[in-house]
């Protein structure tokens, strides 16, 4: 009888640790981050909380970036926000940085902006159409990194000035952002790469997403069926909560791959909230949405 109830109980333990391990379900929604905004909700899965951590990857590494060679030390890894992938970063001893995967090594970004770059760059004169200089650059840094170059779309920021006041003169420049973006199921992707480029036509920094996690990869989608389980979300979290949930829309939103290897959508929230008292505020939420 002893051994028939330890039998019992080893089944009954194996059950539970299965289901724990089951994946979500299609259109599952989670809390992923909330703004500090007191109202208590916390995450429900944390895919990119912005930490830095150490590997065991190599503490001295050089790679070979757009025709130039790094050498750096290593400093830390990080999930960078929406990669599914690690990325260790490495400190070069003139202050450039660059970071690599962790599990093959690829070069994924590049910041060249030191002290340095920021005293010099801003004395030179901006080279003629600088816009599209900068454009023009990006697209020929982004056809070295991304392999389907032409699957993918272009997008440009807003530019944002830059003012270095040296000696008592003002000395200007424009950073611009060229954004490369694969859409998939009619999102844009984690599939893409920024090129960050100066008015004085100098690169000043690239960062390369989950470039190929969608490349060939048929996805069926509803997203009538991803808005509606986001905003069921919203509601019961506030609903657990002494606030009321005045109105919520959905800002923005990617497909991604969560660390485990998951098509999930990444939804950012904007809600208006308000307490017993009448007092109203703005707050964000972040949501994800399993779809595979």
């Amino acid at each position: 009888m002893k051994r028939i109830l330890q039998i019992a109980l080893l089944l009954s333990a194996c059950l539970i640790f299965a289901a724990s391990c089951t994946a979500p379900r299609k259109y599952a929604s989670f809390v992923e981050t909330t703004a500090n905004d007191g109202t208590g909700i916390s995450s429900e899965m944390s895919e990119w909380d912005g930490l830095y951590f150490q590997t065991d990857c190599p503490k001295e590494l050089s790679r070979s970036i757009l025709g130039e060679t790094y050498y750096g030390t290593y400093r830390d890894s990080t999930y960078e926000k929406l990669d599914s992938y690690v990325t260790d970063i490495y400190e070069c001893e003139s202050g450039e940085e660059f970071g690599v995967r962790h599990d093959t090594g690829e070069p994924v970004y590049l910041n060249l902006m030191t002290a340095d770059f920021f005293e010099t760059e801003p004395l030179l004169d901006d080279v003629p159409d600088a816009e599209e200089a900068a454009i023009a650059l990006a697209k020929e840094t982004a056809r070295q990194f991304l392999p389907d170059y032409d699957e993918y779309e272009m997008t440009v920021d807003e530019p944002k000035p830059y003012v270095n006041d040296k000696d008592g003169q003002e000395y200007r420049m424009t950073f611009y952002f060229i954004n490369f973006i694969r859409i998939a199921a009619g999102y844009n992707s984690s599939d893409f790469m920024t090129v960050k480029v100066t008015s004085k036509g100098h690169l000043a920094s690239l960062i390369v997403g989950d470039t190929g996690a969608f490349s060939g990869k048929e996805l069926s989608i509803d997203k009538a069926k991803v808005d509606k389980s986001i905003e069921k979300k919203v509601e019961d979290v506030y609903a657990a909560t002494p606030y009321e949930l005045l109105s919520n829309k959905i800002d923005d939103q990617k497909l991604v791959v969560t660390k485990d290897g998951k098509a999930a959508v990444y939804s950012e929230v904007s809600v208006s909230i308000s307490e017993t008292s009448g007092n109203e505020w703005g707050s964000l939420v972040a949501i994800i949405t399993f779809v595979d």
